[in-house]
């Protein structure tokens, strides 16, 4: 089917026995790729009582018909699962070029189930698959297993998906992370990753998509990507990216502020904003596969306690780790939000639990005894950074958080 290579890949850490299956077209034509391909085979194969970190549990990673194709901001992957923070269905979706170059090896799905004995990671070559050991990857961040990884299989531009000390440790909201801080995040994909002893995939791909009309298509994308790349429509997106949400929608009370207990909050969500980023930190930066808009950020920040060269955060994060914990100063959360890459958590549940733990502090439920010493006080950008660590690294109260 054009769109499709029309293969599913499934891999079983029990076993290691890996195996390719033909997808059933009608699943492609009705469900498109993407959630709703991942949601059909999760709700056929895993019954709803399954533990999201039990041996049953199973992993969906699904791409589109357009996905590694030259159709702008089409890079993009779906992981769906049962998630371990709310034992309902999830699904979680990441950018990058993990998921263009994960179809460029042939298969249009990828089914990870059982449990290795040991660490491991996946080496998916143009159709040929390895389970390898893992157990010199044990402890190492997402960013730091990425380059050992592409090191390893010779390949700077293998593309790895992995976890970091968060999944290995269980935080029910790590992630995983892909190409150097995207994340497919929600719901606890890291947590159901380390339960299966799996640090990491590694992906390389030469395949070409087939298209029922190549030329036509080419037109197409190339009159929609012309159009995201120099309209007005996309334009502060493509300047500000994501966190210039910050400086436009407190306007209409559309921030969360203070755990959500206050309406807008005009001083600190601009000093949080896309054009303050702009103005102090921000350097060129390359685009997911084939965006014309390149949204993502790229931060540098030389001050010493916050001395970071890489992702900025997007509004979300921004909003999680700054207004909802009343952190204003915009290189700390710029540093919070580089941790939670590395480690590999989720940053929106990262700073909403934390933003929680602030008002719990605030109203007496929890105490300094509570927290190890911490005192969660609204604005403190250096408990802020030091509750992050913890729970990057399951130690004291950011086990509990």
């Amino acid at each position: 089917m054009n769109g499709y290579h029309g293969k599913l890949l499934r891999i079983n850490l029990s076993t290691r026995l890996v195996s390719e299956e033909t997808l059933n077209p009608t699943y492609l034509r009705d469900y498109i790729g993407g959630s709703g391909l991942g949601l059909r085979l999760m709700y056929d194969e895993v019954p709803p009582e399954t533990d999201p970190l039990s041996i049953e549990a199973k992993i969906f990673i699904t791409t589109g018909p357009v996905t590694a194709t030259s159709m702008g901001t089409a890079g993009r992957y779906q992981v769906v699962f049962k998630s371990p923070l709310t034992g309902i269905l999830c699904d979680s979706s990441s950018g990058g070029h993990w998921g263009s170059e994960f179809k460029q090896t042939g298969y249009d799905v990828l089914v990870i189930e059982g449990k290795a004995t040991e660490p491991v990671y996946i080496n998916i070559k143009d159709g040929n698959t390895e389970i390898r050991s893992a157990s010199h990857l044990t402890g190492k961040d997402t960013y730091e297993t990425q380059n050992l990884l592409q090191a390893e299989v010779a390949d700077d531009m293998a593309r790895v998906l992995c976890i970091g000390p968060g999944g290995e440790t269980g935080a029910l909201f790590s992630c995983m992370v892909n190409d150097t801080g995207r994340a497919p995040a929600r719901g606890g994909p890291g947590a159901v990753m380390g339960s299966k002893n799996l640090k990491a995939i590694v992906v390389r791909g030469t395949k070409k998509v087939e298209l029922a009309d190549p030329d036509g298509f080419k037109r197409y994308a190339l009159e929609i990507n012309k159009r995201n790349g120099r309209g007005d429509e996309t334009k502060m997106l493509r300047i500000f990216g994501t966190p210039e949400v910050m400086d436009n929608n407190w306007q209409v009370g559309d921030i969360p502020v203070k755990n959500w207990s206050v309406g807008s909050y005009e001083k600190i969500c601009v000093s949080l904003g896309g054009k303050k980023m702009y103005d102090t930190m921000l350097v060129p930066h390359n685009a997911c596969h084939f965006c014309p808009i390149a949204c993502s950020r790229w931060v540098k920040i030389e001050t010493q306690a916050y001395k970071m060269d890489g992702p900025g955060p997007e509004y979300e994060s921004i909003g999680a780790l700054g207004s909802m914990t009343m952190v204003d100063d915009l290189e700390a959360v710029s540093y919070a939000n580089h941790l939670c890459n590395i480690y590999g958590i989720d940053t929106i549940s990262c700073g909403s639990s934390i933003a929680f733990a602030m008002e719990c502090y605030e109203k007496g439920l929890i105490t300094k005894e509570d927290t190890g010493g911490l005192e969660l006080t609204w604005g403190n950008a250096q408990v802020l950074i030091q509750l992050v660590e913890m729970i990057g690294k399951g130690e004291g109260f950011g086990k509990f958080v």
